[in-house]
Order: C-alpha cells, then sequence, then structure tokens
C-alpha cells in the first residue's frame, strides 16, 4: 500500500482505484507519483482484505501531523431477549447467567443474534468467526454450533433459540 501525507482520512465515494494510499497494482505507484509504498495488495484479493489495508492506512495515517486519535465508540452491548452479549468485556448471558464461551463461539452467537431471524449461511458464519488466512471446513461451524447450543442448555434446559435450516445455514429466533 502507499500512503500520502496529504491524503484525507476518508474513502466514501471513491473507487478501488482511486483510494489514496492503496496500491492495486504495482505501476499504479509510477503513474499517481507516489514517492514510497509499505504494503502491495496482489492481485486477485478479498474487499474484505482491502477494508482492512484501508482501516490500517487510515489508522498510521491518524497518528501523524499531530492529530489526537479519538477513542473509538464503546461497542454497543447486544440484548436479543434474554440474551446480553458484551463484545468490550466478551461477556455473554443467557437469563443473567454467564455462559462461557470461546472467541469463535463468541464471535458466531454475535453473528447470528446480531440480525435475528436471518439466516446465515455457514460461510458467513466462517467470515465472522475466522479471518481470512484461516482455512476451516464448513462442516467445523457445526460443531460450534453444536457447542454453542449445549453450553447455554447447561445454563438453560429449554434453551432452542438457534434454528438449523438443514441445507442452508443457521439463524436466530425473533
Amino acid at each position: 500500500m502507499t500512503r500520502v501525507a496529504s491524503s484525507p482520512p476518508y474513502t466514501r465515494g471513491l473507487t478501488k482505484a482511486a483510494l489514496s494510499g492503496i496500491v492495486l497494482n504495482q505501476g499504479a505507484v509510477a503513474k499517481a507519483g507516489f514517492r514510497r509504498a509499505d504494503d502491495f495488495v496482489r492481485k486477485p484479493f478479498s474487499q474484505r482484505l482491502l477494508a482492512e489495508r484501508v482501516k490500517a492506512v487510515l489508522r498510521r495515517w491518524g497518528g501523524k501531523e499531530g492529530t489526537v486519535r479519538k477513542e473509538t465508540e464503546p461497542a454497543k452491548v447486544l440484548e436479543r431477549g434474554q440474551l446480553r452479549i458484551d463484545p468490550e468485556r466478551h461477556m455473554c448471558t443467557w437469563k443473567n447467567e454467564p455462559v462461557t464461551l470461546t472467541v469463535t463461539e463468541f464471535l458466531i452467537v454475535q453473528a447470528l443474534a446480531a440480525r435475528p431471524g436471518v439466516v446465515k449461511s455457514r460461510n458467513a458464519l466462517m467470515d465472522a468467526a475466522y479471518d481470512d488466512q484461516v482455512y476451516v471446513d464448513d462442516r467445523t461451524i457445526d460443531s460450534h454450533v453444536k457447542r454453542v447450543r449445549k453450553k447455554f442448555k447447561q445454563v438453560d434446559d429449554s434453551f432452542d433459540m438457534i434454528d438449523t435450516l438443514y441445507g442452508v445455514g443457521y439463524r436466530f429466533k425473533e
């Protein structure tokens, strides 16, 4: 990626190729007159990877010129009926009882509960729980969901908020 000291910290409305600070091919460095590159994104690349690289450039850019970074807003606590998820504290409670989840399980529950009633495919849950560098079989998600259900049932035997739609994915009940 290339960083230009005078580029603004926003990217809305720009095409991928026009994003200041991002080099999509090596020829663009010379054509655009960039002085230095601190990273390079090889094609083909995922949009998620590009977005993460843009965020990294903007974080680095924000620290220059003596600007003070504002404290990001605290992550909002997600409440869905009896479920309460606090991402900052990595805490999950069901009926005010703590449920101990691994990081992956926590991210899966958070992805499902974020949009109750909406079906999430295994691939969507893999994207929510793992980064692009990790390869997992889609059946791994099944194992995680099974363990999540088991942990919630330890707190409440009648827990049945995660539906399985065979051949499609999972959803959190409304």
